[in-house]
């Protein structure tokens, strides 16, 4: 009877094991958060490709592949390769998952800012775009719902604004986030254009709050053709405009 069990019990492993390995991609998908939209999933949970990835309502990556990695077991984890493109900007990086943290690893992404902009209720009415272009090499969920990360630079490139498409590239700034007693704190540094960025705050992770300040500062030509925008800031001196979030 001993040995009978031992065999259901092996058999059971061995079903389990093949029904993960053939685990369809498109079933995984019902599992995603709902501002998260993954279309034209085939493969299996360890290795796929879909044709778009998509969030909160705007496609952010295309051609998206995934691989799973053997060697992380290892050390413990399940990890993956995970590529994908916009245009002809390539985006990559590595997910883990083990028994006590969840993260991506030597992320180096490009984004559509426009989405990502438009989630701040303060930003959303300039109707801002451009590219974002991402390197973090560490963000990790451990147990507990603590957050660990190293800093992440975040580098705004060929800002516009569609409420003034004729105006063409606004200019570009870097991002530099830090995490302290999880809390992100970032601070943005103007790069170049005829619109300089720059600012300081914080984000809690725990509120979902955003606080801080961006000061623009549009060269003499440039504010006079930002006339519809500039109402919708706070006016600093002869040449600069404040935008605060709290």
């Amino acid at each position: 009877m001993k040995r009978a069990h031992q065999h259901f019990f092996l058999l059971a492993l061995l079903f389990i094991g093949c029904a993960l390995l053939r685990f369809p991609a498109a079933v995984a998908v019902a599992f995603l958060p709902k501002a998260i939209a993954l279309e034209g999933s085939e493969g299996s949970l360890w290795e796929g490709r879909a044709s778009a990835l998509g969030w909160m309502g705007s496609i952010v990556q295309q051609d998206i592949r995934w691989s799973f990695r053997p060697d992380g077991l290892w050390h413990g984890q399940l990890r993956w390769d995970v590529r994908g493109q916009l245009g002809e900007e390539k985006s990559q990086l590595q997910l883990r998952a083990g028994l006590s943290d969840f993260g991506l690893y030597d992320a180096h992404l490009t984004l559509p800012a426009e989405s990502f902009l438009a989630a701040e209720a303060r930003l959303k009415p300039l109707r801002l775009g451009g590219l974002l272009r991402i390197n973090a090499p560490r963000v990790a969920l451990k147990s507990g719902a603590e957050i660990q990360a190293a800093e992440i630079s975040v580098q705004l490139e060929s800002l516009f604004s569609s409420l003034l498409p004729a105006l063409g590239k606004l200019g570009s700034a870097t991002l530099k986030l830090t995490l302290e007693n999880q809390q992100w704190h970032w601070r943005v540094l103007p790069l170049q254009g005829p619109l300089l960025i720059s600012g300081t705050g914080a984000l809690s992770l725990h509120k979902q709050a955003l606080q801080g300040e961006l000061i623009l500062q549009p060269e003499k030509a440039l504010a006079a053709r930002l006339q519809p925008l500039l109402p919708m800031l706070q006016k600093e001196g002869e040449d600069q405009y404040r935008l605060t979030f709290n």
